[in-house]
């Protein structure tokens, strides 16, 4: 297509002109390179980025795994790992993948141990590459799941402490009765009729006693009592 003219000024359509200012800066981009001025970069993508953040809240893992594992199901080259891991990632993406992860369950542990804060938040937002927000959340994903741990073990060992309390108070309200000769069919453990025979002559019962309590005549009593 020719340019348009009037008189002597020859006018050039706004496709052409777009045109050559592509390839001006083209060109200019490739004089930068070959004079080492600017290297080419990758970038992650908002979906890349939310892969990898899900993946460090799901295992706790650090960036390169996250970034191993986004490589694998987003079926990346061999070297996108080293091209994207130290490349810029910017404030708005790290916003938009967490507030796409807000409702995810490792965030509401974090959040009830007040690891969302303020200086979390700016910590990732702030961050200067891909590898550090993902490693910063990574720190912050493996407190609070060792937070969550140790709350439960907590837990755990104060219900056993009740349940061995209750424990020693039942066995001492026992030996107690036995000591001053009340409930005597109260034993602790199994104990044979010789040693049960045995022992409540022990706290102070007759053979006669004994005899009823353990359903035996007085002389299969006295017989067990003999051979003590």
């Amino acid at each position: 297509m020719k340019p348009k003219t009037q008189g002597r000024v020859a006018y050039k359509s706004t496709k052409e002109f777009k045109a050559e200012q592509t390839q001006a800066w083209k060109d200019h981009i490739v004089q930068l390179k070959e004079h080492g001025m600017l290297s080419d970069r990758t970038y992650m993508s908002h979906s890349e980025a939310r892969v990898a953040y899900e993946f460090v809240l799901n295992t706790g893992e650090k960036a390169m795994p996250a970034l191993n594992h986004v490589a694998k199901e987003k079926g990346k080259p061999s070297n996108w790992i080293d091209d994207v891991k130290a490349s810029p990632i910017g404030k708005q993406l790290l916003i938009a993948v967490m507030r796409d992860t807000a409702k995810h369950p490792t965030v509401g542990v974090m959040t009830t141990y007040n690891l969302t804060n303020t200086n979390y938040k700016r910590a990732i937002k702030e961050a200067r590459s891909i590898s550090s927000a993902l490693n910063t959340l990574s720190d912050h994903v493996n407190i609070a799941n060792r937070l969550y741990f140790l709350e439960n073990r907590v837990g755990f060992l104060e219900s056993m402490m009740v349940s061995l309390t209750a424990k020693v108070e039942d066995t001492s309200q026992r030996i107690d009765e036995i000591s001053r000769g009340g409930n005597t069919n109260i034993t602790l453990g199994r104990l044979t009729g010789k040693q049960e025979a045995r022992r409540l002559v022990d706290v102070g019962l007759t053979q006669r006693e004994i005899a009823e309590k353990l359903s035996k005549s007085q002389k299969t009593i006295s017989n067990w009592l003999k051979g003590s």
